[in-house]
């Protein structure tokens, strides 16, 4: 026995040492367009990654398989070719770079091939070598893509891949963990490697080609069957591959209370990091009692199996025939001990052996005599558990049915319940529940509280609930406890009982099925209804919704009358129902007759008119369903119903307010008055229009539509420094800008500028002099810290002029190397940022200018506060260096 514990052992270890793993190392998170991919003909990089940020143990054991990166941009063309990644350990101590030329010596190649991600998600590389770490090392990785090729973006964006960071190491954010080059000669022994903080943010990854596990199992409620029944298997695959249909199968044995052997196929592929739900039917759970359950998942390429069982139990409730039935809870082994949650986080049924106290209730809680046990619902003690409802149900109880000679009369549950004082105000109750579909659902049929103001001491309190409605059914009864965190409630000696003789039962005849018009009422003398038997006396009760001349007593009661609802549904059943005198044993008896309500002769006519129409006499004047009456050959009503469409004239009010004459329907108005047009509308009816015309002077404006690149934020939304700042008060000013005008006509010199503000959703508004009108020019944009810009085309200028920049990088003049704006997505361009000395072009000047303030920690309205968050910091600066490498250059028309 020891030798067989020792071999377990060891094969769960060795299972242990194939289960997959994943380190991601993405702190200090930023982003840079010189990372891993780069954005000049060749890109080479290394980079450190500690021990620390790996994990002492990671990958010694279990290799690293995988690599992942992330991109928030993709460059074109999208697939990286000669694509390369070098690994190596290298000492602990050695945790940043210095510059210095590129080699591949001592490197082990684990990946050549191409790379094709996507933006947004991580990008996963399948290495080709599989690499293993020496434990306490850090591990260096070296990058190359040797394609020739600038991976670009498309038109209007210049920056091509953009790739997440790991800014310096988990020792500090500025560590100099990388170095790399990026160039338009092809990297050799004298290429020269520049050292950054700028690391590629990187997931390392050991997984297993397939790895199938099972999950969890999914049981039918506890409860009796008769037939072979259906269970779910939960299987994962946590492996890297996709594991193809009818490759693996699941193997089911089970046994206790029932025995299974099952095998079955698994008939659909699963995907890396998906689960399925496989059906195993024909499992056989008609024997009560614990059934072991045990599934395996077995897969030939599956290396792991520490993850392919499941060992679990399920419970077969018995079937309770025999009465009376009793349930004592005086051990754990009864018919009565299944639970379930309904709402809250745990299950507050317990099996209580001897007495219960707690500080509220101080006075002990007795088991009821006979008995050491009994049922609690605890509602006090553990976490707040106000709202939680637990439920304690039994076995299936197949209850006797019923015949003519022999009723059920009397089918009775009785149960003891806690009483006590404890808690006045807090309302815990119990609900005695039933279930008619093998405890899939339940019905609250009888509740209680427990509380009873005048009770000195805890006592005990019998209740009973009537089930013989239940008669020749099997169901299933539980109690629901409802917590208001208050105290405790006590179940005890329950009793199912049945009393199933009678000896003279009553009967009742209601009289023959008939027809009557729906105008008539039925005379309940007419079908003779009589009583018999033992019954001394009964009543009338109706399906549907009509009423009893009288009282509904039978012998008082003379006629009845439909309601709208019995003619509509066409019938009604009118039932007598007699007395029981022997109210020990015998039912009630129930006599039936049908009324059927013949319906009415009914005819259509439909018309249209405008306005009014009269029909048989009757003017209308609004649309609508109209009846007329008369008589049919049965001497019941003929109904004649209008369906009428009354068409109304339409009177329709425009009100317009505009600068230059307004045409309309036909005519061109010049001054302010009211005016009207009458025509014949889609109805066939007249249609009056009403115009109030307001014309008012005209009023030259501008309206430019523009984005700062440092300031975006999103779709049409900036920064507002100005406002962040308090010099404005305005939430919507984004900047202070201006607007420069120039005239096509030789000159050297801007014709007109004007100081504005600009709106944080790019709205700019301008209200020119009136002289302007008629004329056209180039528009500038000049901001403090972004690169003047001027308008694609001259513009011509009227009363309402608008003109957006934002839309295509062909709106803004361009040097004739870089597009004209920046591109943001899809409709989204903006002036290029970063030109803090406002000399024309994007430069380390500006960088030089940023740099200093970013290092005295700059804070406030300043020109070097490029990304308009109030701070000069290394954000401002990433802006800079990137549109500093496009050498970008302000253009001007003139």
């Amino acid at each position: 026995m020891k030798k067989n514990l020792f071999f377990l052992l060891c094969w769960m270890v060795a299972c242990l040492s194939t289960s997959a793993q994943q380190v991601q190392i993405d702190l200090n998170l930023s982003s840079s367009n010189n990372s891993v991919v780069g954005q000049s003909l060749y890109h080479v990089s290394e980079s450190i990654y500690t021990n620390s940020e790996i994990g002492e143990n990671n990958f010694t054991v279990n290799s690293i398989n995988q690599i992942a990166f992330s991109f928030s941009q993709i460059g074109n063309p999208a697939q990286v070719n000669s694509f390369k990644v070098w690994m190596k350990n290298i000492p602990a101590t050695t945790t940043i770079f210095s510059s210095g030329t590129y080699t591949s010596s001592g490197y082990t190649l684990v990946f050549n091939g191409s790379l094709s991600p996507v933006a947004g998600s991580w990008n996963t590389i399948n290495l080709q070598t599989s690499f293993f770490r020496t434990a306490g090392s850090n591990l260096q990785v070296l990058i190359e893509r040797l394609d020739g090729i600038q991976h670009l973006a498309n038109v209007g964006f210049t920056n091509g891949f953009i790739a997440a960071t790991s800014n310096g190491n988990n020792n500090s954010v500025s560590a100099f963990s990388s170095r790399r080059y990026n160039g338009s000669s092809v990297p050799g022994a004298s290429t020269s490697l520049s050292i950054t903080p700028f690391r590629p943010a990187i997931k390392l990854i050991y997984q297993n080609q397939i790895d199938l596990m099972v999950k969890s199992a999914v049981f039918p409620v506890s409860t009796c069957f008769s037939s072979p029944q259906t269970i779910s298997v939960n299987i994962g695959n946590i492996g890297s591959g996709i594991m193809t249909a009818g490759s693996a199968n699941i193997m089911y044995r089970s046994g206790g209370a029932n025995s299974n052997n099952i095998t079955t196929n698994i008939n659909s592929s699963i995907g890396s990091g998906d689960s399925l739900l496989v059906n195993i039917p024909g499992v056989v759970m008609n024997n009560p009692g614990i059934t072991l359950d045990t599934f395996i998942v077995r897969h030939v390429s599956d290396q792991n199996l520490l993850n392919d069982t499941l060992i679990t139990s399920h419970r077969t409730a018995g079937n309770i025939t025999q009465f009376p039935f009793e349930e004592h809870f005086e051990n754990t082994s009864g018919e009565f001990d299944y639970f379930s949650n309904v709402t809250g986080e745990r299950n507050l049924w317990t099996l209580q052996n001897g007495g219960y106290s707690n500080p509220d209730q101080t006075d002990i809680l007795q088991p009821r005599n006979p008995g050491n046990g009994f049922l609690m619902f605890d509602a006090y003690g553990g976490a707040n558990s106000n709202g939680f409802i637990s439920r304690v149900y039994g076995s299936c109880i197949s209850i006797p049915g019923t015949n003519t000679y022999f009723p059920v009369r009397n089918v009775k549950l009785s149960f003891w319940m806690s009483h006590d004082p404890t808690s006045a105000f807090v309302y815990d109750s119990l609900y005695v529940v039933v279930s008619e579909n093998k405890g899939q659902t339940w019905q609250r049929i009888q509740g209680y509280q427990r509380w009873d103001e005048n009770l000195d001491l805890p006592e005990w309190r019998k209740d009973s609930v009537d089930l013989s409605s239940y008669a020749g059914k099997t169901i299933q009864v539980g109690f629901e406890g409802v917590s208001k965190y208050g105290n405790v409630i006590g179940l005890d000696d329950i009793e199912f009982s049945v009393t199933p003789f009678c000896s003279n039962p009553p009967t009742a005849f209601a009289g023959q099925s008939l027809n009557i018009c729906q105008e008539s009422v039925y005379s309940l003398s007419s079908g003779n209804p009589t009583i018999g038997g033992s019954a001394t006396n009964g009543y009338w009760q109706t399906s549907g919704s009509g009423s009893f001349s009288g009282t509904n007593s039978f012998g008082s009661a003379l006629q009845y009358s439909p309601s709208s609802a019995d003619k509509a549904s066409g019938s009604v059943t009118l039932s007598l129902i007699t007395n029981n005198p022997d109210t020990a044993n015998c039912l009630a008896d129930t006599s039936n007759l049908i009324i059927t309500i013949l319906p009415l002769s009914i005819q259509n006519e439909s018309y249209q008119s405008c306005d009014s129409f009269t029909w048989k006499g009757v003017t209308y004047f609004q649309s609508g369903v109209y009846d007329w009456n008369g008589t049919n050959q049965y001497g019941c009503d003929s109904l004649v119903q209008l369906n009428l469409v009354i068409n109304t004239s339409k009177i329709s009010n425009d009100t317009i307010q505009t600068c230059t004459p307004y045409a309309w329907n036909g005519n061109t108005y010049t001054t302010s008055g009211l005016y009207y047009f009458t025509t014949t509308g889609s109805n066939g009816c007249d249609s009056v229009s009403m115009l109030k015309l307001e014309v008012v002077p005209c009023v030259t404006t501008l309206t430019i539509h523009a984005l700062l690149e440092g300031y975006y934020r999103g779709t049409d939304s900036m920064s507002t420094p100005l406002y962040d700042l308090g010099l404005s008060t305005n939430a919507n000013v984004t900047d202070s800008i201006e607007i420069i005008l120039w005239r096509n006509e030789g000159n050297q010199q801007f014709n007109f500028s004007f100081s504005t503000v600009m709106l944080k959703n790019g709205m700019i508004y301008l209200e020119l002099p009136d002289s302007l009108r008629g004329d056209s020019f180039y528009i500038g944009l000049k901001h403090r810290n972004h690169l003047e810009t001027w308008s694609g085309q001259s513009v011509a200028i009227s009363y309402n002029t608008i003109y957006s920049f934002k839309d295509q990088a062909e709106k803004a003049l361009s040097d004739g190397v870089n597009p004209g704006m920046k591109y943001l997505g899809p409709n989204q361009f903006a002036i290029y940022s970063g030109d803090v000395n406002l000399d024309g072009t994007i430069d380390l000047f500006d960088l030089q200018q940023v740099e200093n303030d970013a290092a005295s920690f700059v804070f406030g309205y300043e020109y070097s506060d490029v990304n308009g968050d109030t701070a000069s910091d290394l954000f401002d600066l990433q802006l800079i260096e990137n549109n500093s490498t496009l050498f970008i250059f302000s253009t001007r028309p003139f």
